[in-house]
Parts: C-alpha cells; sequence; structure tokens
C-alpha cells in the first residue's frame, strides 16, 4: 500500500485524483486498482448515473439522446461531494461539460488516461451498447478525435498507456506518473 499523497494543483493541495480518458480506456479498471494501492475510496460516475436513473448508460442514450443525457451527466458530477483520499472514474463524455469539469478542477487533480484509438476499439466489444455519446450519429473515430483536445485541455497531467493492456503494468506506470507529479511539486 502507497502512503496517502496531496498534489499542489493549480496552487491548492489536492487528495483527490479524477480520471479522463475515452470509453474503453480503463479508467474503472485502473481507477479500483489505484483505490486498493492507495487505501483511497473509489467512485464511478458512470455507475452513480446508472443507479440513480434505474437503466444503463445505453438505455438513458438511446431514449433521451446524447443532449440530455449530457444534462444527466453534468448534474451527477456536480452533484459529487469530494472526500479526502478518493479517486474517481468518469464517463468519457464528462468533458463535454465545462460546468461538470469545472467541478472535478475544483478539488481533484485531473489525469488524462491516453491510449490510441486502434488500442482502444480493440478492447471495445460491446461498442453499441456501452453508450458512449455521439457514436450513433459521429462514429468512433470523429468522437475520439473530437474529446483528444477536450481532455487535454482539462488534464493536469496525461499519462499514455500502452498495448497490450495489462492493468497491473498500466496501474503501475500510472502510479509512476503521480509520484513525479508530487515528487516534482507541479503546479498547473
Amino acid at each position: 500500500m502507497i502512503k496517502k499523497v496531496d498534489f499542489c494543483v493549480r496552487g491548492q493541495y489536492r487528495s483527490v485524483i479524477t480520471l479522463i480518458g475515452m470509453s474503453g480506456v480503463g479508467k474503472s479498471s485502473i481507477g479500483r486498482a489505484l483505490s486498493r494501492q492507495f487505501n483511497y475510496r473509489f467512485l464511478d460516475t458512470d455507475r452513480l448515473i446508472e443507479r440513480r436513473k434505474k437503466c444503463g448508460l445505453q438505455e438513458l442514450v438511446d431514449t433521451l439522446g446524447d443532449d440530455a443525457f449530457i444534462e444527466i451527466e453534468d448534474q451527477v458530477v456536480a452533484s459529487v461531494k469530494p472526500t479526502s483520499h478518493m479517486i474517481i472514474a468518469t464517463g468519457g463524455s464528462v468533458v463535454y461539460s465545462h460546468k461538470a469539469m469545472s467541478h472535478l478542477q475544483s478539488f481533484s487533480l485531473i489525469v488524462y488516461l491516453h491510449d490510441d484509438i486502434d488500442h482502444i476499439k480493440a478492447r471495445i466489444s460491446n461498442m453499441e451498447s456501452r453508450g458512449i455519446v455521439g457514436l450513433k450519429d459521429r462514429g468512433f473515430e470523429m468522437v475520439y478525435t473530437e474529446r483528444v483536445s477536450l481532455y487535454q485541455q482539462y488534464a493536469d497531467i496525461t499519462i499514455p498507456l500502452s498495448h497490450p493492456f495489462h492493468l497491473a503494468e498500466m496501474t503501475d506506470r500510472v502510479v509512476t506518473q503521480l509520484k513525479e507529479y508530487e515528487y516534482h511539486g507541479i503546479s498547473a
């Protein structure tokens, strides 16, 4: 287990880490693994949406449409009350809401988990049922392309992942990058 740490972010100390990135990049899996290693609380905003709305993400996107889903995601993320020493895994579309991202930035270190589109596509076996906002109208490639700049815009730190995806290796990579961030006292 790793000692609990705070990170200097935008001139403030933070003990919450928020993971952003494309659907299928591994935010939930890596987030759970990090929470075990750091002994932090774990929150998955996609699961929170499903619990509150009592249905799956794909059903919400199909029934309500992309814009309404983004509004729901915005409301759910805005309702998150941070506790110290917490890992948050967000839905891939959270970056479409400046309000949600501003809320997350107000109390957390934003970590963008980046991987190449082909690697992500290879990992997603259920693309049509994942609840990916924009997939139906624009396709995965266009959604990926438009989101990358948004992820980069909001990220305090970007961590490139590799292929093949091995959870232990990817988690170790994230831990190493977080330690470098902590030790260097980087302030965005």
